[in-house]
Formats: C-alpha cells, structure tokens, sequence
C-alpha cells in the first residue's frame, strides 16, 4: 500500500512523505535548538501508528534543570523527563489530549527549554 502523507517542508512538493518521516524531520529540528534532547533514543522510538502512514508516535526524552527533577537524575546530574507525541495528518502534534501546531511548542508546554537543555 503506498503511504499517504504530505509533501516536507524540507523537500520539494513532488515527495510524499509519511508522519513517521515528518515526524524524525522535527525531532531533529528541535534537537538543534533543545540540544538536551536525546535524539539517538526519541528517533529510535518513532513508529507508524496507521498502515496508510497519516500517523505515527514517538517518545521524546531530554535532560533537565536537577532543580526541577520529578524524575531520578541521570549521570549527569541533570534529570530525565520524556514526553510521548502523535503527529497525525492533518491533526498535527498532540499529546494527552492537548494539540499543538508544533513538535516545538508541545515540548515548550511540557518543560523543554533551550535555556535548561543546553
């Protein structure tokens, strides 16, 4: 079955690509800018949730602000949180519940700064 999806904001408009591939395009957008975030373990999570590709989901794990820790801290002293995310065409992002227009903002809401990732 060939994947539905939605042409990239990173490629020409004559590529389709699926909610999974969007999805790892955005984690790493926001890797770039929340260098906290574990990228090796959250794209390593990314998984289709639809056999037509419109959706898939990812959890999302950074590192912290110890002052804020709600979770055991890591060997780096920093603790560990992680978001589980949904990005569905032509949803958008969400999570428990809540949507969001970016992968960015879902992350902002739920506790990831650039600030504390760095």
């Amino acid at each position: 079955m060939e994947a539905e999806g939605r042409c990239s904001s990173s490629s020409p408009c004559d590529t389709v690509i699926t909610a999974a591939e969007e999805l790892e395009a955005h984690v790493k957008d926001c890797y770039s800018l929340m260098p906290g975030i574990d990228l090796p373990a959250a794209v390593n999570s990314i998984r289709a949730t639809s056999p037509s590709g419109r959706s898939a989901v990812a959890t999302v794990p950074w590192y912290g602000d110890a002052t804020e820790a709600v979770l055991a801290a890591g060997p780096t002293g920093l603790a560990r949180y992680e978001v589980e995310v949904c990005l569905n065409f032509p949803e958008g992002f969400t999570c428990e519940g809540q949507t969001y227009e970016s992968l960015f903002q879902l992350l902002r809401a739920r506790g990831c700064r650039a600030v504390l990732c760095a």
